[in-house]
C-alpha cells in the first residue's frame, strides 16, 4: 500500500509543469504501464486519472 502511495503522490508531483501524456507521466512516477496507472489511481481515488490529476492541479493553485 505504501509503493501505492508513493507511485501517486510522484504522479502529482508530475502533473505541475509542462503537460505531457500520460503514459509519459506513468513510467516516470513508477508504473509498469499507462493502465496500470489507470487502475491503481481508480482503486485509490475513485476518479479516472485525467480527473484526479485536473482536481489536483486545482486544489494546489
Amino acid at each position: 500500500m505504501l509503493g501505492r502511495v508513493a507511485r501517486l503522490r510522484r504522479l502529482i508531483g508530475l502533473s505541475s509543469g509542462a503537460p505531457s501524456p500520460l503514459a509519459d507521466r506513468a513510467a516516470l512516477a513508477g508504473y509498469a504501464s499507462q493502465a496500470h496507472m489507470s487502475d491503481e489511481v481508480r482503486r485509490l481515488t475513485g476518479r479516472t486519472p485525467v480527473r484526479f490529476l485536473e482536481d489536483a492541479a486545482l486544489t494546489a493553485a
